[in-house]
């Protein structure tokens, strides 16, 4: 079958890149359209991928297996990709709400899995994490199946303390940022302070922010209120950070997996402060830094040097430890990531 034409919700999604509607500075009456013009792309665009994805799904050779179920992973991209993955599912082949799962790829190797917190919480929902790796511009089949072995053994989480085989993270019991990324690989501190959610004051500027090149006023910053260890096993651990300031919230879960040398943080704020501006603050530890970020299709170099810079979806710091951090040669390469 054919799909839908695109083109009456890629309008939409341009028709609301308008600088008011995009800044939050329209009319309030105006954010009612563009929730529903824009819930609408979003609608259409899923369904139109669902149906993509199924139409390739349907032309793969998946023998039937009333013990397994199969799941199908894709990758866009044009180059091979190795990333966790998560799915949930309802209970099949008998296997109890919270009996053990078990993941095998296409030969019949089991890969490591753990079972997590389900984001339904009726009876019978079971939610699966795994790393997957998918060929580029390909596809990847695993299959679950019931486990008939007891879990692996996992070693107690210490106290505000995510780690692998390449990272020690530690975190600040006051504030719930992070204090501390130690890269094992090159026994290097990665950052130069702890990490902070900063409250700035933002009351000098108007509503567009015009001539504003500074967000510097820092007025105060988040304290934790709970932590709360979400999941812990062979395949990732999780910590929920929950915090505070004034009348507005924070809830940020921190991931580590296995075999992976970098942080996943979901972030979720509830902000009630009124002319005031919120940073999530990550010292590196570098000197003569310099910032690669995302434009469309492609990247720039930014100067760090305090002022605000617009970018997309990911940043990379790059740089050297500052002299002195290395009795051998005085500073070694580092960076870091934020995606």
């Amino acid at each position: 079958r054919s799909f839908e034409d695109l083109t009456p919700q890629w309008k939409q999604l341009l028709f609301n890149q308008f600088h008011d509607t995009l800044a939050g500075t329209g009319l309030e009456r105006a954010y009612y359209d563009a929730r529903n013009q824009l819930g609408e792309v979003v609608s259409v665009s899923d369904r139109v991928q669902t149906q993509a994805l199924r139409a390739l799904a349907f032309q793969i050779n998946i023998p039937l297996d009333d013990t397994k179920l199969p799941v199908v992973v894709f990758n866009p991209h044009s180059w091979p990709v190795e990333a966790p993955v998560e799915v949930e599912t309802g209970t099949f082949a008998n296997i109890p709400v919270r009996g053990a799962i078990m993941v095998q790829d296409h030969v019949g190797r089991r890969v490591p899995s753990q079972k997590i917190d389900s984001s339904c919480k009726l009876n019978g929902r079971n939610r699966i994490t795994f790393r997957a790796k998918v060929p580029a511009l390909g596809y990847a089949t695993y299959f679950l199946t019931a486990e008939t072995v007891n879990d692996p053994f996992v070693a107690p989480l210490e106290d505000l303390v995510l780690e692998n085989e390449y990272l020690r993270v530690e975190f600040d019991p006051a504030t719930g940022g992070i204090a501390s990324i130690f890269d094992r690989r090159t026994e290097q501190q990665i950052l130069a302070a702890p990490t902070s959610a900063t409250v700035i004051d933002d009351r000098d500027s108007d509503t567009w922010g015009h001539t504003l090149v500074r967000l510097d006023k820092r007025e105060g910053a988040f304290t934790a209120t709970q932590f709360k260890v979400m999941d812990h096993g062979p395949v990732r651990t999780c910590l929920k950070v929950r915090s505070s300031y004034g009348d507005s919230t924070l809830t940020q879960v921190y991931s580590l997996y296995a075999g992976e040398a970098q942080i996943h943080v979901d972030t979720t704020v509830n902000w009630q402060e009124k002319r005031r501006a919120l940073k999530l603050e990550f010292p590196v530890n570098v000197a003569d830094g310099q910032a690669s970020v995302e434009i469309p299709f492609g990247h720039l170099n930014k100067k760090m040097d305090g002022k605000e810079e617009p970018m997309q979806q990911w940043a990379d710091i790059s740089g050297v430890t500052p002299a002195g951090d290395c009795a051998c040669c005085g500073g070694r390469s580092i960076g870091l990531s934020v995606i």
